[in-house]
């Protein structure tokens, strides 16, 4: 199991993360299997980060999203408007 570089990690640190690790070890843990999962933890949270919608698109999104319902507000106000104008004409027939 790689524990990390020379220039990364000094001697003494090395030998005392040596020391846990084997006693993880002969206590039954799967220190490699904990490994690859933090591991793969890691990767997946950087997976999320980059699908993850940004402040300024959900903006973006809203008011495009606010434009169409405007949109079909309007058509529906015109409709409702014209409706309201034959209405007024047959009762004043």
């Amino acid at each position: 199991m790689l524990i990390g570089s020379y220039s990364e990690i000094p001697l003494l640190k090395t030998r005392e993360m040596v020391k846990e690790l084997s006693a993880r070890v002969s206590l039954g843990y799967d220190v490699a299997g904990e490994k690859q999962e933090k591991k793969a933890e890691a990767v997946k949270k950087v997976e999320a980060e980059k699908t993850a919608k940004k402040f300024h698109q959900l903006i973006a999104e809203y008011f495009g999203k606010a434009d169409t319902i405007l949109e079909v507000l309007n058509v529906i106000d015109g409709v409702i408007a014209q409706d309201y104008k034959e209405a007024v004409k047959l009762r004043c027939r």
